[in-house]
């Protein structure tokens, strides 16, 4: 008999509940009224010098680039629904190297219905056609080889309000990328969590537990990880809030190893000599090792009158482009803040360490990125920045470094009915 978790592991199981909940939230809204509705038309532009455009340790190439992200959003909201949608482009146009221009295209759903006063259903989505070098490493601190990719992610939830104080919540996120050519290996993950949420009786403290089962696919293997996690969230004011969950993870891998090797014997002639003879043969076998550790995850976010700080941390199990899967420990945060009525300052960080899960340690490195700005807002809905971002990475492995630095000035419209403002 099949276990849950081989069950869980076929694609088109896995997707059903997403399809079937995404179903009937459409049909809930085609038949809503009463709701609000906004149309938002944005459009941003760079003009950017780069002077590593592949991150490349050996070969360093410099240009200059002009992109523009024109967007258009929908959101409408009602006393029981909410439906956002949003498409956007963003188009690349090299000085010189003019192989590398592209088109990419990114769009983004969330949706929810308050079905009773208890219980409440939600769906998130995206597809993007991109490519993967830039958008990896700012996300994810990965540096893939620059291809174009294909990839979507959604993850349908329902939540349970059990009583004034404790909440149940389950997800199942999916996530699938494919890459063009060769270079990157192509991926997917499919994660069942459970979020249990108590309140406490000073109104402002949280307590969690997070079981979860979860699939990598990749094309020459797979991963099954088991996760727990307990932790406690905190207001401690209206501006100052936090979350912080720990546990263990224990992982079984299976990687599929093919090749030519020589096999040797012995042959016994008619005259009674031994000969020893050689051939060759392909073979094809499965690797398998467990893993177990520690995972966790934090946030903490302040808020002042003039801006904000968000700090993330987290330790996780993940896939990667490099047909692997990875221990990932990563920190970021970003700053934003008023310096005058016009003028503002913005500086991001994140680092992140990543390390083979395998036997063999194919990968373990440190990547970091700084990237420091100030902007003037023109008017409320239209600023001018200038950003530096200085990207670096440390690999452990082989013992070399590459680093990258861009400088970019950026003109803003975050609403286009709203420029004269």
């Amino acid at each position: 008999m099949k276990t849950f978790i081989q069950r869980f592991h076929l694609p088109v199981r896995r997707s059903l509940a997403a399809v079937c909940l995404g179903l009937y939230l459409v049909a809930t809204f085609t038949c809503q009224a009463q709701a609000a509705q906004k149309i938002t038309p944005r459009i941003r532009l760079r003009y950017t010098y780069d002077d590593n455009i592949l991150f490349s340790r050996g070969h360093q190439v410099r240009d200059w680039l002009y992109e523009a992200w024109p967007s258009l959003s929908w959101r409408q909201i009602s006393e029981r629904d909410l439906l956002d949608m949003k498409a956007t482009l963003h188009a690349q146009k090299f000085d010189t190297e003019r192989k590398l221009d592209t088109l990419d295209q990114d769009y983004q759903l969330e949706m929810s219905r308050k079905i009773t006063e208890a219980f409440t259903a939600s769906i998130n989505g995206r597809y993007r056609v991109d490519t993967s070098l830039n958008e990896e490493f700012t996300e994810e601190g990965f540096r893939p080889t620059r291809k174009k990719r294909k990839s979507y992610a959604f993850s349908p939830r329902i939540q349970w309000q059990a009583t004034e104080r404790s909440t149940f919540s389950l997800s199942l996120p999916v996530y699938h990328v494919n890459y063009k050519g060769s270079g990157n290996v192509d991926y997917g993950s499919a994660y069942l969590n459970l979020v249990y949420s108590l309140l406490l009786s000073d109104e402002k403290t949280s307590l969690f537990i997070q079981p979860s089962l979860g699939t990598i696919d990749f094309e020459n293997g797979n991963t099954r990880t088991y996760d727990l996690m307990i932790g406690v969230g905190k207001n401690f004011s209206e501006r100052l809030s936090g979350t912080l969950m720990a546990g263990f993870n224990y992982t079984r891998s299976h990687t599929r190893i093919s090749g030519i090797r020589t096999v040797w014997g012995t042959s016994l002639l008619p005259s009674g000599e031994t000969i020893e003879y050689g051939y060759t043969e392909a073979y094809r076998k499965i690797q398998a090792f467990d893993k177990t550790g520690w995972i966790g995850q934090g946030s903490l976010e302040w808020k002042w009158d003039t801006g904000h700080c968000n700090l993330h941390l987290s330790r996780s199990v993940t896939g990667s482009s490099y047909g692997e899967t990875l221990l990932r420990n990563n920190l970021s945060a970003d700053i934003r803040t008023g310096i005058s009525a016009r003028l503002g300052a913005y500086l991001g960080l994140s680092i992140s360490s990543v390390k083979s899960q395998a036997e063999k340690l194919y990968t373990d490195y440190t990547a970091t990125y700084l990237s420091p700005g100030i902007y003037y807002k023109i008017t409320p809905t239209v600023d001018l920045g200038i950003y530096y971002r200085y990207g670096f990475i440390d690999d452990r492995k082989t013992s070399e470094t590459g680093q990258r630095n861009r400088f970019m000035i950026q003109l803003n419209f975050r609403d286009l009915t709203g420029i004269g403002g």
